[in-house]
């Protein structure tokens, strides 16, 4: 990182927290890149604002600025997603490991899995309580609304903040990636984490189909000896 900003001491990863001016230069470098037709857009994580951003250079750079809450709601496919990434290295939408690859992945440790939905669930929580605490009113859009269409997302964006952007630019969609054969598919990897956690089962049967990460859902068959049954009553103790 450190090099393509210019910036050598990025080499050394403490300095980024414990170094305010370098901070500092770092999101002035930023900015400076990748600032299009006048405007910054960034896309941080909550485990990424809250050790080099939750500080007087995080206030400098936030203020006056916007805020867009994307959120999943199929969290237990977010957190295998993040699971999935962990092991294979690949984070984006493309084939390429930007971060380790395990030798020996274990893509149905439900221990692991389960530990992702906590940490993404309290995330999300995270956020909420800093939109609560700085009376930031967001911008609230879904990773599932965006996946099934992108360019209306985009079209909404632009117009909450009153973007001047040519038609063109709003036609974007990033290419399918498939699977490689030695990794188990995402609805696989739900069901097996569901038979060592679920208690019950809720009346419907619906779960989300991730084989493409795909917002749509299906509604396979009941597990064996259950019955339809209307809606679930709660019992007094």
């Amino acid at each position: 990182m450190g090099p393509r900003v210019g910036i050598p001491e990025l080499g050394q990863p403490d300095r980024l927290r414990s170094d305010g001016n370098l901070r500092r230069r770092y999101a002035a470098e930023v900015v400076r890149r990748r600032t299009v037709n006048g405007t910054f857009a960034a896309k941080v994580h909550r485990k990424q604002y809250a050790p080099f951003l939750d500080n007087a250079e995080g206030a400098e750079l936030f203020q006056g600025a916007r805020f867009i809450h994307l959120y999943r709601r199929d969290l237990l496919g977010q957190a295998i997603s993040r699971h999935i990434a962990t092991l294979t290295g690949r984070w984006g939408p493309g084939d390429t490991a930007t971060t380790a690859v395990q030798s020996n992945p274990d893509f149905f440790d439900n221990d692991a899995i389960a530990r992702n939905v906590m940490a993404l669930a309290q995330e999300d929580a995270n956020w909420r309580l800093f939109f609560a605490q700085n009376g930031i009113a967001p911008l609230v859009m879904t990773y599932e609304e965006l996946v099934a269409d992108t360019v209306r997302c985009l079209r909404r964006i632009a117009d909450a903040f009153a973007l001047d952007l040519p038609t063109r630019d709003l036609d974007y969609a990033e290419p399918r990636v498939a699977r490689p054969d030695a990794e188990p598919s995402r609805s696989a990897i739900r069901e097996a984490f569901l038979r060592a956690h679920q208690r019950f089962t809720p009346a419907g049967w619906y779960t989300p189909s991730l084989e493409h990460e795909s917002p749509h859902l299906t509604q396979p068959s009941p597990p064996p000896g259950a019955e339809r049954k209307g809606p679930a009553r709660s019992a007094g103790r």
